[in-house]
């Protein structure tokens, strides 16, 4: 049974690749006509009609044989789009009318690549249920153009946002240090658009670092930290559909631990700082990746890590401030929406101190 099959989806192929030959050889399709088209844009049409009528829009040389067909793509007004097929002599062979993609709300990346793929559906079957001819044997139809339907949703902005549904990203950040040693921070973070927000979720580790323990020979403080976040960002497009810049929202805590080592009586120290961040993060795209900078201000309840010894008592050997600047950037890579799939004709559908050697340490904030 699974042969029977396989060599019927073979002959069904082949048949769809001879069918798409004999279009491809019968004609070529000018797109001048469709240059000053926002929605769906030249290139975007040029992609949909090669998707389905493989060349269809590749220039011939002097013996490619065939005619060049023309194809305009205008505003008819009221949103609408109207799409008309031209022979040589300029005489409309179809015209077809849509609603154009303001009118409705949503992805209006989505709604004009659905516009873009109805228009090739449309031409693909004229082509071949018809089987153009040359011009003077084919009449121009007659018909009045069917009503504007919608096509999908989209936005209702002038500007097509770069909004994939999922973002991965990896890289890393860097606290500054003043007194204390700066911290280098490795990340994971994840966005995902939802409506107008962006959704942001980051799990991060704080490298150790390391301090002098005063008046001993050698001692050292170690800290060390994991810091997760999950917050909101609010995002403004880019020009371009470069990605956007978000300022952004984020809360969280610090799984931290610090401990003396080298001395007489080591000390651990170890808890949860619950953190807020605000700051921008933005997305760029570079091809298929991305590149997120950030810069965020950490508001957190200072913690000081100091020696148990009394005659030393408010001394510290470390302290994770209570305001703290976080910059970094990752690299990662956009998951992209599936395109959106459009019915057949006529009815396209909507798409200090020193402490003694041995003293403990604790944590306090």
């Amino acid at each position: 049974m699974l042969g029977v099959l396989g060599v019927a989806l073979a002959l069904v192929l082949a048949d769809a690749g001879t069918a798409a030959g004999k279009v491809h050889r019968a004609a070529t399709i000018d797109l001048a006509g469709a240059a000053g088209a926002t929605c769906p844009s030249a290139p975007v049409l040029a992609a949909a009609l090669d998707a389905r009528l493989p060349g269809i829009t590749s220039p011939r040389g002097p013996s490619g044989g065939g005619p060049t067909l023309g194809l305009e793509l205008a505003d008819a007004g009221g949103g609408s789009v109207r799409l008309a097929l031209l022979d040589t002599d300029g005489r409309r062979l179809l015209e077809r009318t849509f609603a154009g993609a303001d009118a409705a709300g949503g992805d209006r990346a989505a709604s004009c690549a659905a516009l873009a793929d109805t228009v090739a559906l449309v031409v693909e079957r004229y082509l071949r249920d018809l089987a153009y001819r040359e011009p003077g044997l084919l009449p121009t139809p007659a018909a009045p153009s069917p009503p504007a339907t919608a096509i999908a949703a989209s936005s209702t902005s002038g500007v097509e946002p770069w909004r994939p549904p999922l973002l991965v990203a990896a890289g890393v950040g860097v606290r500054p240090g003043g007194r204390w040693p700066a911290r280098t921070e490795p990340e994971i973070v994840v966005d995902v658009p939802v409506r107008r927000l962006l959704l942001s979720a980051a799990a991060a580790v704080t490298l150790p670092v390391e301090t002098p323990v005063p008046t001993t020979d050698g001692g050292r403080f170690r800290y060390e930290a994991l810091p997760l976040r999950i917050g909101l960002g609010v995002p403004f497009p880019l020009p371009g559909r470069a990605g956007w810049v978000a300022p952004t929202a984020l809360a969280g805590v610090d799984l931290f631990r610090g401990e003396t080592r080298l001395i007489a009586m080591p000390a651990v120290a170890e808890g949860v700082a619950p953190v807020v961040e605000l700051g921008a993060v933005a997305a760029v795209r570079l091809g298929r990746l991305m590149l997120r900078p950030h810069a965020l201000v950490g508001l957190r309840r200072e913690r000081r890590f100091e020696l148990s010894d009394p005659a030393l008592a408010g001394v510290a050997v470390f302290t994770d401030p209570s305001l703290s600047i976080r910059v970094g950037a990752d690299l990662g890579f956009a998951f992209e929406a599936r395109r959106a799939k459009a019915a057949p004709p006529p009815q396209p559908i909507a798409g200090g101190s020193e402490p003694s050697e041995g003293s403990e340490v604790v944590g306090k904030n």
